[in-house]
């Protein structure tokens, strides 16, 4: 990888955590993020990733969870240029927990 695709992988990826916080109503963690989530905010850690394609990787799911610190791991990842294929990954226990959390609420 050049040194010129390294710096737009990280552009890419510094884009997407901006739309990512600001979805969620937050900021990014900037550059104080080494050993903490990408996205500040009170109950989510969560890490960006953006790659050329949909790409699942273990050490990305790994840092999302050492990132964590007490808080839920996510990690939400999209291909270059379409955020409406970002997909969204989660311990399977916090998704029960969403569902099960909705249901009460609306006394289902």
């Amino acid at each position: 990888m050049t040194d010129n695709a390294r710096a737009n992988a990280r552009n890419r990826g510094k884009v997407w955590e901006r739309e990512v916080a600001k979805d969620l109503g937050t900021k990014r963690t900037g550059p104080t993020g080494m050993d903490d989530a990408d996205i500040i905010h009170d109950t989510l850690a969560v890490e960006c990733k953006a790659y050329g394609r949909i790409a699942f990787r273990a050490a990305d799911w790994q840092q999302a969870k050492d990132n964590a610190k007490g808080k839920v791991p996510i990690l939400a990842i999209k291909p270059k240029g379409a955020k409406r294929d970002a997909i969204v990954i989660m311990s399977y226990d916090y998704f029960v927990a969403l569902h099960t959390d909705r249901e009460e609420q609306n006394g289902s």
